[in-house]
C-alpha cells in the first residue's frame, strides 16, 4: 500500500468522523456569490467537492512523483549499460594491446635466443 493511498484512507475517515458527529452543521445552506448570480449550495456540497479534489490531486501527484522514478531508473540503467559498454570496449582495447605486447618480446626473446644460440654454436666450432 502506497503512502499516498493510505493518506487518502485516512482523509476519507476523517470527513466521515466529522460529517457523523456534525451533520446539523453540514445540511445548512450557504449562498455564494459566482460570476453572473448566486447560488445557494449546502456546505457538505462544499466540503466534498473539496475532498474529491484533494483526493484526486493526490492521486496526481502520486502518479507523477511514480512516472518521474521510473523515468529516473530508465535513464540510470541506460547510463550503466552504456558505462558498461565503454568498460567492454577498454577491457577489449587492453587485451588486444597486452597481447600484441606479448607477441613482441616472445619475438624478441626467440630472436635473442637464436643469436645466443649461433655466438655458443660459432664459440664451440672455433674451439675457444
Amino acid at each position: 500500500m502506497r503512502l499516498s493511498t493510505l493518506l487518502v484512507i485516512l482523509i476519507l475517515a476523517a470527513a466521515g468522523i466529522f460529517a457523523y458527529q456534525n451533520e446539523p452543521l453540514l445540511r445548512q445552506v450557504h449562498t455564494v456569490g459566482v460570476p453572473g448570480g448566486t447560488q445557494t449550495v449546502p456546505l457538505v456540497g462544499f466540503l466534498l467537492a473539496v475532498l474529491a479534489a484533494g483526493v484526486v490531486l493526490m492521486w496526481l501527484i502520486d502518479a507523477a512523483d511514480t512516472a518521474a522514478a521510473v523515468a529516473g531508473r530508465r535513464r540510470a540503467e541506460a547510463r550503466l549499460a552504456e558505462r558498461e559498454h565503454e568498460i567492454a570496449d577498454l577491457k577489449a582495447h587492453v587485451y588486444d594491446e597486452t597481447s600484441r605486447k606479448i607477441d613482441d618480446l616472445s619475438r624478441k626473446l626467440d630472436e635473442r635466443l637464436e643469436k645466443d644460440q649461433e655466438q655458443t654454436t660459432i664459440l664451440r666450432r672455433t674451439g675457444s
